[in-house]
């Protein structure tokens, strides 16, 4: 029996290291992106006096986010880097005219491991800071923000990480309307995670 515990401990230890000494080492460089998506966003922002998105009188809603990066190790299990992204809802009023809102951002984050719960997976938490261009037909707006996320992250194979995003734990927003329909300092909360689902693919180059 105790043969047997220390071949399994051999085993899980050797995954650990292999795990620790293949991602996340200063100098890697990774390539992906975040996405999401969902049928039924409830706080999206507010256009103009008169018009409101997630109000009772939209009927349906499709949103989505796609967020390119890039991103490099300077430090072991601590990156930084640069994305842009575009995100778009689609609401259907009850009088059966539709409402588009687009939303472009550039900007830069920060991306640290901070343990490893199993060899092959992790706990991460990314901060960062974008400029956003929000426009809904006529309407347009640019506002500043900043965020915290946080993820589950598993390494399919030496080169490929897929995460699970926790999206804008905590969120500053310079000004309204904006795509989140929030105003200066707020906190997500848990029905934002499942009516919004975010998740991450990344490539590592070296």
């Amino acid at each position: 029996m105790k043969t047997f515990f220390s071949i399994v401990f051999s085993i899980l230890f050797s995954f650990t290291v292999t795990g620790q000494d293949s991602n996340f080492q200063k100098g890697e460089v990774w390539l992906g992106s975040t996405f999401g998506f969902t049928f039924q966003d409830q706080e999206i922002a507010r256009l103009n006096e008169e018009i409101y998105l997630g109000q009772p009188e939209l009927e349906s809603q499709l949103a989505f986010q796609f967020i390119p990066k890039i991103e490099y190790a300077v430090f072991n299990k601590f990156l930084v880097g640069t994305h842009l992204g575009f995100s778009m809802n689609i609401a259907e009023s009850d009088s059966s005219s539709n409402l588009n809102l687009q939303n472009y951002k550039a900007g830069i984050h920060a991306r640290y491991y901070i343990v490893q719960l199993l060899p092959k997976l992790f706990v991460q938490s990314e901060i960062g800071f974008n400029y956003n261009y929000l426009q809904a037909d006529e309407n347009h707006n640019s506002y500043f923000k900043s965020y915290l996320d946080a993820g589950i992250s598993f390494n399919i194979s030496q080169y490929w990480l897929a995460s699970l995003t926790f999206k804008d734990i905590l969120t500053y927003h310079s000004e309204e309307p904006n795509f989140d329909n929030r105003s200066d300092f707020s906190n997500n909360n848990f029905s934002d995670f499942i009516n919004f689902p975010h998740f991450s693919i990344m490539f590592r180059f070296n």
